[in-house]
């Protein structure tokens, strides 16, 4: 698990102040929508704190915000590289086009679609039982491990 997130922090590409702000306003947009059409979310601005690395000072500083979609049958998380919205499972929409990202979104919720997919759900164990969806960070984290999913 530690090994994983370290290998995605040595991935992650600080941004300028300026870009990270850009790219939080493309997010911002899907959020409104979302809300419109009933649907939570909860942007989250992330930043990257390198404490060793090969030169005496890592670069650290803002990386990719994220929208955490909190849609009962299907919890995701999307980004955005400024241009695009980029959707679980490699669809993307164009960042003009907000209510059609969230329409896409909301289209995953409908069985069958398997554009998206549950990231994590407590509870059922993927047998089909009913579970409860849980939220992002580290306590949503332990939970999944002492469930056994992780």
């Amino acid at each position: 698990m530690r090994d994983d997130l370290a290998e995605r922090a040595t991935r992650e590409i600080v941004l300028a102040d300026a870009e990270a702000d850009r790219r939080k306003a493309v997010l911002r947009r899907l959020k409104a929508e979302l809300a419109a059409l009933g649907v939570e979310s909860v942007l989250v601005g992330r930043h990257l704190l390198r404490l060793s690395g090969t030169a005496p000072w890592s670069p650290s500083g803002p990386v990719d915000p994220e929208l955490h979609v909190l849609a009962a049958g299907c919890p995701c998380t999307i980004t955005t590289n400024g241009g695009r919205y980029l959707l679980p499972g490699g669809a993307e929409r164009p960042a003009a086009d907000p209510a059609g990202a969230a329409a896409r979104i909301l289209a995953a919720e409908r069985p069958g679609d398997r554009g998206l997919t549950v990231l994590a759900q407590a509870g059922g164990h993927g047998r089909g039982e009913p579970g409860r969806v849980i939220g992002a960070g580290e306590g949503a984290l332990r939970q999944l491990i002492d469930d056994g999913l992780v």
